[in-house]
């Protein structure tokens, strides 16, 4: 087999669909291995964000196709010792079948008809929560953070004068200067960020500055905080065509909800339940009363 990275192989078979998908072997442990058609069958199983992580990421999938040969190597060697034939196993595989044919037929009760929600219901949800999909006022920041501490003032002095300077360049200072490693390592960018999300004491400082502007220093309980505006963004509502599918992902999911909960109300209706209390403590008592 040509040498290829495992991100090469199966990334493929993920975007492109079944069609991409084959018996070609991208993994193989001793005499046991895996081929791409039984990894991409493997992963529909998952939530569609782990499916998208393992896609994106050759490390992360390498070591997801390595447990499935791990966990295959096991169940062989369980199997030659007749470990599936154990009362206490076969009491847990029911218990997890149980549990999985009930989950899977209630999703399936429970999943909204096709084409649902329509255009009326999505222009509906979108007008009754306009205010909370306003997006606030956001500001991308890079500071310059001086811990307090015996030589504090002294560095904070240093670093507002040469600030202060003719041609100072803020991303340069802050990886000389400031002490909080991951934004530093950055030239001091610490993102965007919402307006309700900032502390009290920067947002004072930010409402009256400009993109380009650098605060005084700020202080705070862990120390100095030199803030740089390298951006802002002014609030604003997104349109129903922007959210459009995360919105329909929403509604999809409260559907299914209210579904699960009408169809199980219906079924308890049907079929009351009695629950003899005075059994059901004995059983937490211990064995030897």
């Amino acid at each position: 087999m040509k040498s290829k990275t495992l991100a090469i192989l199966i990334a493929p078979a993920l975007l492109l669909g079944s069609a991409a998908r084959g018996a070609e072997v991208v993994a193989r442990m001793g005499d046991t291995q895996i081929t791409q058609e039984e990894i991409a069958t493997a992963l529909q199983v998952l939530p569609p964000a782990e499916r998208a992580a393992l896609a994106e990421n050759p490390a992360m999938l390498s070591q997801y196709v390595r447990s499935i040969l791990v966990q295959r190597l096991v169940l062989r060697e369980a199997e030659k010792q007749n470990w599936p034939d154990r009362p206490e196993v076969k009491e847990k595989m029911d218990k997890l079948r149980d549990g999985v044919v009930s989950e899977t037929y209630l999703e399936a009760k429970a999943r909204p008809e096709n084409g649902y929600p329509g255009d009326a219901a999505l222009e509906t949800a979108y007008e009754a929560n306009k205010a909370a999909l306003r997006v606030p006022r956001q500001w991308e920041l890079a500071q310059i953070f001086i811990a307090k501490g015996d030589q504090a003032e002294q560095k904070l002095a240093e670093v507002k004068k040469k600030l202060g300077a003719a041609g100072a360049d803020f991303a340069v200072l802050a990886k000389t200067y400031s002490e909080e490693p991951a934004s530093a390592a950055e030239g001091g960018k610490i993102g965007t960020l919402n307006e309700d999300l900032l502390q009290p004491e920067v947002r004072a400082k930010l409402v009256t500055a400009k993109k380009g502007q650098t605060t005084d220093p700020i202080e705070m309980a862990d120390g100095w905080h030199i803030i740089r505006v390298l951006d802002i963004k002014e609030p604003y509502t997104p349109t129903l065509e922007q959210i459009r599918p995360q919105l329909a992902e929403g509604l999809r999911a409260e559907k299914t909800k209210t579904n699960a909960q009408e169809y199980v109300t219906k079924l308890l209706q049907d079929n009351p339940v009695a629950i003899n209390e005075l059994a059901l403590s004995q059983t937490l008592e211990p064995a030897s009363r």
